[in-house]
């Protein structure tokens, strides 16, 4: 019989494969639909409907990022591409967004230091 820290490890273990698993399809769908070559865009629903049983893209894209791939984005979906201004556009956009998010600790850090 399992003890808590071993189902645990199991689940965080399946959860794991199953992401690296969804990582490796949509891979493989960005180069089966031509996604893959610089400069075509594609959307979420667009992945989605290539690489089935994925759910949220996103995680993924992040993912994927983070393994090298330059898979730019905004507004109108993602795209690969090896421009530096297409690069800098999404850097720039990332960093952003990490801005707001401290900001939103900030916030709630103030508000708890206040409550105490």
């Amino acid at each position: 019989m399992l003890n808590s820290f071993q189902k645990y490890s199991l689940i965080t273990h399946r959860k794991r494969t199953k992401f690296q698993s969804d990582c490796d399809r949509l891979r493989e769908a960005f180069r089966l639909s031509g996604v893959s070559q610089p400069g075509v865009r594609f959307s979420a629903e667009k992945i989605r409907a290539q690489a089935s049983k994925i759910g949220v893209i996103g995680p993924i894209v992040h993912q994927l990022r983070l393994d090298g791939e330059p898979i730019c984005s905004d507004a109108k979906g993602y795209w690969y591409s090896d421009k530096p201004e297409d690069l800098k556009f999404t850097i720039g956009h990332l960093e952003q967004r990490a801005h707001e998010c401290l900001r939103v600790a900030d916030a709630l850090a103030k508000h708890l230091k206040e409550s105490i």
